[in-house]
């Protein structure tokens, strides 16, 4: 459940097309440098054999793992909406004690140190020196239900033409 979700993540806005029936591998991937860019931060991932995280598979990981963003802001980089006026953004996952929050930020800031981002590993090839892994399990869409403020929101799977 979220207390807050930006209204501009919607189902059209990132449609879910990239739905796995497959156990990924997900990883917290926390960059090296003091504020890096996104485009820094996925060529880092890429030398680890990993690709960031969607915004499907950020909310899978949501709710499969739902503490995990009150001790770090965690960032899906796989999924870029570009507002009407021009800003790209993506999703990231927020919380406090008090609650948990489904956000947008700008794609072209730097990150800060609380930043981790979520990353899926290509393969089995080598590991990483990631803050944290784990199985993200398959989700049935048609299952999984969001609650933001009291309201209920279901994730739907989108069929390519």
């Amino acid at each position: 459940e979220y207390d807050f979700a930006d209204r501009d993540i919607t189902d059209i806005t990132f449609p879910n097309n990239d739905y796995t029936s497959h156990v990924l591998e997900v990883e917290l991937f926390q960059a090296d440098d003091n504020e890096p860019s996104s485009e820094e931060i996925i060529a880092s991932m890429e030398k680890q054999n990993l690709r960031p995280a969607t915004m499907q598979e950020l909310l899978h990981f949501g709710i499969q793992y739902p503490d995990e963003q009150r001790k770090n802001t965690i960032v899906a980089l796989g999924s870029v909406w570009t507002y009407p006026y021009g800003s790209r953004n993506v999703g990231y996952l927020w919380g406090y004690s008090g609650g948990r929050k489904l956000r947008l930020y700008w794609f072209g800031y730097g990150w800060g140190a609380r930043y981790r981002f979520l990353a899926v590993r290509k393969s089995d090839l080598g590991t990483s020196d990631a803050v944290a892994s784990a199985a993200l399990e398959p989700l049935d869409a048609r299952d999984v239900k969001i609650t933001i403020r009291g309201k209920e929101y279901r994730l739907v799977e989108v069929e390519d033409d």
